[in-house]
């Protein structure tokens, strides 16, 4: 089945019956993800807070600016300043500001389904429903801000595989945005971008794609007594409450050790026990649903492991690894705090496995990016 990507600039379309259908199911797609994460914010301002709090975000459902020289390199003020805004023009509702800051995610969940093929574009919406994702990315909160630039920075990563990318000032306030909010994404986004560039010049993909990986990580060997000290210095902002595991790194070098479970424990988020002695209806589904995360994550995988080019899982590997590594001890001692910053970093994972762990999008980056005398 071709695997043709689908270019929704709909200005001046003549096409055929077939072209119009398919037009016709991408603007349905987008009404139907909008309303459905619209009426996510008014669930979440009216609902959740009957069960759980959902952090600070009514903080910024107010119409006050903060001023300040560098306003523009601290994210509580850009926080603040967007939601000031949002409230002066929607007469202070909360429920409208929440939605705006909704529309400002959906933005780059738009990029990220506009980059892909429409085969492969199912798969990314389907995730797009998650109810933790579409509740953290509805609301107004420092997440939906991020979910913006990262659906930016997906977008052109995707189009970039595929040899298509043209930047854009959308993709400058991305880089700006991860800059001063997730500066911890750098070197996932580092690689992964490094290494698309590099596969367009280079034969023995497989081997470029290894060697700057092995070297990624030699900064970490370097740093690693200091990325040791940092591991136990996250520990006490999760005191007073907001820590419901036992501290997870006991002895020197535990950041490293235990990284393996902390990683999957900090994306997959509350365990079966926490779930089922938790007596949280909120806590229990969201364990199930990070069960669900991981089975169609696996399951993508499985079914094209056996035929993917060597290179693009060991680019898929080490662009996992650095997505993964730096959040998990943010997520690791608490399973909400996991859940609220999957909601972050999600859209960069959904992509590894759904498209660059994907025999289909290969099969049509050979086509659109052709390149001679390449191996493995």
């Amino acid at each position: 089945m071709t695997t043709a990507p689908w270019n929704p600039d709909l200005t001046g379309v003549v096409g055929s019956h077939s072209h119009n259908e398919e037009v016709r199911v991408w603007r349905n797609m987008l009404l139907t993800l909008f309303l459905y994460r619209s009426v996510m914010s008014v669930v979440a301002q009216v609902v959740i807070p009957e069960f759980t709090s959902l952090g600070d975000s009514g903080v910024r459902q107010q119409d006050s600016l903060a001023l300040g020289t560098r306003w523009f390199l601290d994210s509580n003020m850009i926080w603040i300043n967007l939601g000031g805004l949002f409230g002066f023009f929607l007469f202070g509702s909360k429920i409208l500001i929440n939605i705006a800051f909704q529309a400002l995610a959906f933005l780059g969940l738009y990029q990220v389904l506009r980059a892909l093929p429409v085969d492969l574009r199912n798969r990314m919406f389907l995730l797009m429903f998650l109810p933790s994702f579409t509740l953290w990315s509805s609301i107004s909160g420092k997440d939906a801000i991020v979910v913006f630039a990262m659906g930016y920075a997906v977008g052109f990563l995707i189009d970039l595989h595929y040899g298509r990318a043209r930047l854009r000032l959308g993709h400058l306030v991305a880089v700006w945005i991860v800059f001063v909010f997730k500066t911890h994404y750098a070197p996932a986004l580092l690689y992964a971008f490094g290494m698309i560039l590099i596969f367009r010049h280079v034969r023995h993909k497989a081997i470029a794609a290894l060697a700057a990986g092995a070297a990624s990580l030699l900064p970490l060997y370097w740093l690693r007594d200091v990325v040791d000290e940092l591991s136990f210095a996250v520990a006490p902002h999760f005191e007073s409450g907001r820590s419901t595991r036992e501290v997870f790194w006991v002895d020197q070098f535990d950041v490293f050790w235990r990284a393996p479970y902390g990683m999957f424990q900090s994306f997959m988020g509350p365990t079966m026990t926490e779930a089922m002695t938790s007596g949280n209806v909120m806590q229990i589904a969201t364990y199930f649903e990070g069960l669900f995360i991981i089975f169609v994550l696996v399951f993508y995988a499985a079914r094209n492991l056996p035929r993917l080019p060597v290179h693009a899982l060991i680019f898929s590997t080490f662009s996992l690894f650095w997505i993964l590594f730096p959040n998990y001890p943010f997520g690791i001692l608490n399973p909400g705090s996991a859940i609220r910053y999957r909601a972050d970093y999600g859209l960069f994972v959904f992509a590894i496995f759904a498209v660059f762990l994907s025999t289909q999008a290969y099969s049509q980056h050979k086509k659109e990016v052709p390149r001679s005398n390449s191996v493995p």
